[in-house]
């Protein structure tokens, strides 16, 4: 029905009319940096994490924060958490350049597995099928991650 009205799909939960995407959404699925303010916000700074205390008299009276130092294994998992959320997924050569990783290799065994539901050129994405199962392909993603970094940094 949406396509009717010419909206499209650019993200796993989220349409819009052609070059009209919510630049705020697209900022988290992106993993770029963004700061949160208030009780309950979260940011995201380099490779901090704050998250802000959920109680308003509490927030206010003591401004806690938890800050969480994310190790690469946490980023990389966040990176693939977001960015298969998009329907363009993850640029290769960005993620070369970012991480001085092949994403390919970090993925191979899940790729192989959901092979159907991956579309691989200059981006790695899911298609209609694997976005709607994206959880599940997220466990397994998450497993491979944890082995080849701790390989890689053994």
């Amino acid at each position: 029905m949406l396509a009717k009205y010419d909206f499209i799909r650019y993200e796993i939960s989220n349409y819009s009319k052609k070059e009209k995407q919510c630049q705020h959404n697209l900022a988290y699925w992106k993993y770029k940096d963004f700061l949160g303010l208030g009780p309950s916000a979260h940011s995201k700074i380099g490779n901090i994490r704050i998250e802000n205390a959920s109680n308003l008299e509490f927030y206010i009276n003591n401004n806690y924060k938890n800050i969480i130092t994310l190790n690469k294994i946490d980023i990389l998992k966040e990176f693939f958490l977001m960015s298969l959320r998009l329907t363009d997924g993850i640029n290769i050569s960005e993620f070369i350049n970012r991480f001085d990783l092949n994403p390919i290799f970090l993925l191979e065994n899940s790729i192989k597995k959901y092979n159907d539901l991956f579309e691989i050129k200059e981006n790695i994405r899911l298609n209609e099928k694997g976005l709607n199962i994206l959880n599940r392909i997220l466990v397994d993603i998450f497993i491979e991650l944890e082995n080849k970094i701790t390989t890689i940094n053994n």
